[in-house]
Formats: C-alpha cells, structure tokens, sequence
C-alpha cells in the first residue's frame, strides 16, 4: 500500500524545482499588486487636518523647487496655483506680508502667486530698465488677467493708478517741455514713461562716451531701448546743447579711439593720410580712407573738425 502512494504521489526532483519556482513567482506578483494598488490608488481622505497638511506640504515643496532669480526658465502650464504659505522657506528669507514687484525676488512673486512666466518675465522687465510705478501697471505683463490681478492686487505694495473712489493718485510729474539729451540727468529721464533707472543710466553714460548726442535718432543704438520707448523719447527730447568735436589735425589716435564708432584701425589710417598727404582741408576728405566708408562716415562726421 504504501509503495502504491508513493508511486501516485512521486514528483521528480526536477519537477519538484519548478513547481517551487511557479509558487514563487505566483506569490511575489500578487505581492507586488497589492503593493501596487495600495500605493497608486486615490482613496478618499476624509480627515480635514491630513488635507490640509499635504496642501501646505505641496505648496512648500513647489515653492522651494522653483528657478532661481537668475534662471530664464518659462512655464508653459495653462494652469496657476495660488500659494498663500507665508512660512519662512529659508533662514533670512521671510515673505513679507506685501510685495514691490521693482524689488521682489523670482521666489517671493511665484510664493505670492505669480504665475511663474509672469514672474520671469517681470524680472526680465527690470532687467531692461523697466519700473513698475502704479499696481495697474502689472495688468501689462502676460498671464494677468483682471481675475488674477485682483487676486494678487491685495499682495503688491504699489499704489493704485485710479483707485474705486474716482480720485485719482498724483502721479510723477511728466515734463512738457522737449528735453535737452547733452543737459540732462538721470532723474529728468526717470519721470519719462517707460523710462526706469537703469535705462537712464545708460543713456547718460554713452553720452559722455561719445562727447554728446548729435542726434536723437542715436538713442536707438543704446541697449535695451525698445522702438516704442524710442517713439516717447523722440517726441520729448531734443539737442540743444553743442556735442564735442575733435579736430582732424591736432587729434592723435587715442583722441580717436574715444569715439565708440571708431575701431583702432580707423584711427589708425585717418592719423595715417594726415601725415602722408597734410592737414584735411575739410571733414569729408577722412572718406579718402581705405577704412571710412558711406555709413561710418555719416556717424562719425559731426565729431569732427579741420580747425
């Protein structure tokens, strides 16, 4: 009897193995699939404490992995989340309760609610020159729309341009009179629209580079000036007082190098034909050069002199 259920029951040790195997794997996928389900699945949370606290823990860590101040990363997101954690992210780096978007940092704007483009492209904005003067002004940037500006209106630390009462704010005074390029200041400019600090600055500084405007066509030339700034500047500025003037035959090459037009070897050849052929009877014989031509001339022509 007993050889008889041995013989039914008998498994070789091979088959043995495998069948092992089989359990193994068997258990070790539904181990995973429970593993699984109980991860991925969405089950409700019914206690108001744990959503609120995975709600600020979302929102810390959102905040905490945005780009840097100096990143040019954009958001292509159709969506916004506003971000209302006003906990101290960072040791010194506290949000304060309302925000100069002329001064706020890329983290303060999107921890505020700015969408992260609109962010950016305000940091760009101030980069360029730009200041923001009233709350209003915001409405300019993309992404604000008039829902979300008077969601973040409450956030910025800027004064309305027409509050709801109907009286209006005293704006910066704007100058009427033209503006004269080779007289003025940083802070005549300032008061022009779409004229901000830094802008000013560089429209002073390549003044004094070139010894004077001659033109006002020439504060195209000047980095970060937009075509449409250009349009308000030429409708308010204008030259009055004379620019320097550098005379073709007392100059030496480093007098020349101090025009931003003129490249060394240009200094070079005018020196050059001044000394081969005499002094220049007048202006225009510098075309005589191999290295002035048509367009370098007429830039360069009204700094100079034959006395």
């Amino acid at each position: 009897m007993k050889s008889i259920w041995d013989d039914i029951f008998f498994i070789p040790e091979r088959e043995r193995k495998g069948i092992l195997a089989l359990l193994i794997i068997l258990i070790l996928s539904y181990t995973f699939y429970s593993f699984r389900q109980r991860i991925f699945s969405d089950p409700e949370i019914q206690n108001t404490e744990e959503i609120k606290a995975l709600n600020e823990w979302s929102a810390s860590f959102t905040a905490f992995n945005e780009p840097s101040e100096d990143s040019v990363l954009h958001s292509n997101s159709p969506t916004y989340t506003f971000i209302e954690n006003k906990k101290q992210f960072h040791d010194g780096d506290i949000l304060p309760e309302k925000l100069n978007p002329n001064t706020a940092s890329y983290q303060q704007l999107i921890r505020k609610g700015f969408p992260a483009h609109t962010a950016a492209s305000i940091l760009s904005y101030r980069k360029k020159g730009g200041v923001f003067r009233f709350a209003d002004d915001l409405k300019k940037s993309p992404g604000i729309n008039d829902s979300i500006f008077q969601l973040l209106l409450p956030s910025i630390d800027l004064p309305r341009k027409s509050p709801l009462t109907g009286d209006k704010k005293s704006e910066s005074p704007i100058p009427t009179a033209l503006i004269d390029l080779n007289s003025t200041d940083t802070t005549t400019l300032i008061a022009l629209p779409c004229i901000g600090s830094k802008l000013a600055s560089r429209i002073i500084q390549y003044r004094d580079r070139l010894g004077g405007f001659h033109s006002v066509s020439q504060l195209q030339e000047i980095y970060g000036l937009s075509p449409d700034c250009f349009k308000v500047l030429e409708s308010r500025t204008t030259i009055i007082r004379p620019w320097n003037r550098i005379s073709l035959n007392t100059c030496s090459v480093e007098d020349l190098k101090k025009i931003p037009y003129i490249k060394y070897q240009v200094a070079l050849a005018i020196i050059s034909y001044r000394e081969k052929h005499g002094p220049y009877s007048t202006v225009e014989d510098i075309r005589k050069t191999d290295l002035v031509n048509d367009e370098l001339y007429l830039k360069i022509a009204p700094y100079f002199s034959v006395q």
